[in-house]
């Protein structure tokens, strides 16, 4: 889902919707509230080569990706504000130009401007 609202594309779905538990049509909702049709651009390359760090200008979202399998931190420069992540709901501080994310391995953080 991060993805795809990274990408700015339409949002396609290719699960049977009465199929989907809680988890899923959570995960589904809070994709569907945030798509903006904007496409974000890569800010920072990690080790792999992957673009770990994406920003949407006109939105002000940010993505952070770790593509590792052990937890890594991240130190993002943002615009100030605070940001929430989109799909844990969890309340970020931009603290001189910049916000820490420890990210699991294998799994990413959204931010939209709150």
């Amino acid at each position: 889902c991060s993805i795809m609202l990274m990408s700015g594309s339409s949002v396609f779905l290719g699960d049977k919707l009465s199929l989907l538990n809680e988890k899923g049509v959570d995960l589904l909702h809070k994709t569907l509230q945030n798509v903006d049709f904007h496409a974000a651009t890569p800010v920072i390359t990690g080790e792999a080569g992957l673009p770990v760090i994406w920003k949407k200008e006109q939105t002000g979202s940010v993505y952070v990706y770790n593509f590792d399998e052990e937890e890594k931190t991240y130190v993002v420069e943002m615009q100030d504000g605070d940001y929430v992540d989109i799909f844990t709901e969890k309340r970020y501080m931009v603290k001189n130009g910049e916000i820490t994310l420890k990210i699991d391995g294998r799994d990413c953080i959204c931010l939209y401007k709150a």
